[in-house]
């Protein structure tokens, strides 16, 4: 059961991103009132944190399910990748919208995103790892290390 916590998370942030994209221009500058002032700024800034934190739910759901952290390049790649394709079906649901379009800088911006966002949760795991080392009590990413 506790393994589909994080896979329901990555599921669910990736409803709240496609609710996102279907807000007109004008709905989130209403929602956002207080930083429009930033103007194309939020909407990279919006793009690195929203597919940031998709990539790090992404990480954690696949450390969830493997049985050892071998081949992590690989499944960091996968993180990665499958990111950029649901940035790339977000950036055509968009063009549905009225008022929105596509854009390649934005598909660029959530591969950036996500990278950053799978850097910072590794980072993360790896910095706890050492600290519980240190500790003296062993940590592992592995669901199923005891």
């Amino acid at each position: 059961m506790a393994r589909l916590i994080f896979p329901t998370a990555a599921l669910a942030w990736m409803a709240f991103i496609f609710r996102a994209s279907s807000l007109s221009p004008e709905e989130v500058n209403q929602s956002l009132s207080a930083l429009v002032w930033l103007g194309q700024l939020l909407s990279i800034i919006g793009h690195l944190v929203m597919y940031g934190i998709l990539a790090a739910l992404l990480q954690i759901s696949i450390w969830s399910w493997r049985t050892s952290t071998g081949g992590s390049l690989r499944w960091a790649m996968a993180v990665v990748v499958l990111a950029v394709i649901y940035g790339i079906s977000d950036e055509y649901h968009q063009s549905f919208v009225p008022g929105r379009e596509p854009s390649t800088l934005d598909i660029l911006t959530d591969g950036v995103g996500a990278l950053a966002g799978l850097m910072m949760v590794k980072y993360t795991v790896a910095s706890f790892t050492h600290w519980m080392r240190l500790a003296g009590r062993p940590f592992s990413t592995s669901a199923h290390d005891e």
